[in-house]
Order: C-alpha cells, then sequence, then structure tokens
C-alpha cells in the first residue's frame, strides 16, 4: 500500500476524483482520504452522506472528516474493513492540522497556483509539514492547478518555499484553466458516477501522467486505463 499526499490550499477535489478513478480503472484499489477544512468531498461526491464516514463512490471509497492516520485506522476497525487492502491512499488536506500526521509517505505533491491566498497559505501549510520532521531534503511533485497566463512570473506559485529542504521533480504538472474542464467538473457534482470524457486535453495528459508516476504503470496501460474511465467503465 502505498500512501500518497496532496497539500495545498487551492480546490483540488475534483482532481483527486479523476486520479482515482483512473487508478481504480487500471486495476487498483483506491482509498480517497478527505482531510480538508470544508469537507469539500462531501459537495463534490453526491453519494457521500453525513451519516456515514466511508463511503464507495464509482469504483474506489472516500473517507471524510479524518485529520490523521489514527482516524482513518479508527474508523476501519469499527467497520470491521481491511485497509491493507487498497494499493493507494490518496490524501486530500488544505489544513495545518492535517498535514503530517500520515505515517510514512512514499509520495509527496504541493498543489499551488497563481492566487496570493493560495501561495501565501502553501508555506504555512509546509511549515506544519516539516515542524516534527528531520531537516533532510523531501522530493515533492509540483502541481499547478490551474495554471494561467499572467502578469505574474511563472515561479510564483513556489517563490516562498526556497527555504524548505524540498528537492522539486524537474517539470511541473500544469492544467490550464479551460472553460470546458469547469463544466465537466460542476456537472460531476451532481452525478452519481465520475465523467472525464469532456475535460480538456491539457488534463487529460496531465491527469493521464500523474497517474503513470504514482502507478509506475506504463504509459500505454494508463492511456488504456484512461479510455475505459472515458467510456465510465
Amino acid at each position: 500500500m502505498k500512501r500518497i499526499l496532496f497539500v495545498g490550499a487551492c480546490e483540488k477535489s475534483d482532481l483527486l476524483v479523476y486520479i482515482s478513478k483512473v487508478l481504480t480503472t487500471a486495476g487498483h484499489k483506491v482509498l480517497l482520504i478527505d482531510a480538508t477544512m470544508l469537507q469539500r468531498y462531501f459537495y463534490s461526491i453526491p453519494a457521500i452522506s453525513l451519516e456515514t464516514k466511508l463511503t464507495e463512490y464509482d469504483g474506489f471509497d472516500v473517507i471524510r472528516d479524518c485529520i490523521d492516520y489514527r482516524d482513518v485506522e479508527t474508523c476501519f476497525a469499527n467497520n470491521k474493513e481491511d485497509l491493507e487492502a487498497y494499493d493507494f491512499v490518496l490524501i486530500d488536506t488544505d489544513c495545518e492540522a492535517a498535514v503530517s500526521n500520515w505515517g510514512d509517505l512514499d509520495m509527496q505533491f504541493i498543489v499551488s497556483n497563481f492566487e496570493r491566498y493560495t501561495v501565501e497559505k502553501n508555506e504555512r501549510l509546509l511549515n506544519a509539514f516539516f515542524a516534527d520532521r528531520e531537516k533532510s531534503l523531501t522530493e515533492f511533485e509540483l502541481i499547478i492547478y490551474p495554471f494561467v497566463k499572467c502578469n505574474l512570473d511563472e515561479k510564483y506559485p513556489i517563490q516562498n518555499l526556497d527555504h524548505f529542504p524540498i528537492s522539486w521533480s524537474e517539470e511541473p504538472f500544469e492544467f490550464y484553466l479551460e472553460e470546458s474542464d469547469y463544466i465537466v467538473r460542476v456537472n460531476n457534482q451532481h452525478d452519481s458516477r465520475v465523467s472525464i470524457k469532456k475535460s480538456s486535453r491539457y488534463t487529460k495528459n496531465e491527469i493521464m501522467a500523474i497517474c503513470q508516476l504514482i502507478s509506475g504503470q506504463s504509459q500505454k496501460e494508463i492511456k488504456t486505463a484512461f479510455r475505459a474511465a472515458e467510456r465510465n467503465k
């Protein structure tokens, strides 16, 4: 089982849902953890109920209202479910209290954009992440969500993070702002299954690249899985 952290102050629940769907279609068992301050997945996924913490949605599982791995373990123990059965556990957080207590992580993503709130809040999130850790170099993948061409330097989303012991990947994943992607996001909030077929070409390519990195599968295997996910199979 691999634990993968997605930390960032911007809204990214739709992105994590798409990644979970494609990994599931690729044959993996996926758990998505909502550790966000506003519990955004309650609004992003129609199947989620306030009466339960663990929900199955279109082939993968979502657990809400958890701020650390102990919360997740307790929920699974109470439900007599096997937490170790998952291939991938994806953790979404924008909360300083829920950024560091996830045990040994296999991969870390920082999700940023060009909004001032996101950039400044991400610095506080990483302060919390490194607070109880040894100051050794930690590898992070960078996702710009969304990416826009504006008056700011392209390095602005991470310009205030230089003082952290971070080793960045060579190239960021850049999700260009497209109206079609916003339409897909809104439609999915009211549907019982995940739809990605009408996403933009940029979004499709970056989702496949992230899934390939996470899974270690070949580009051909992930592309096949993505096409199946587009058909919602």
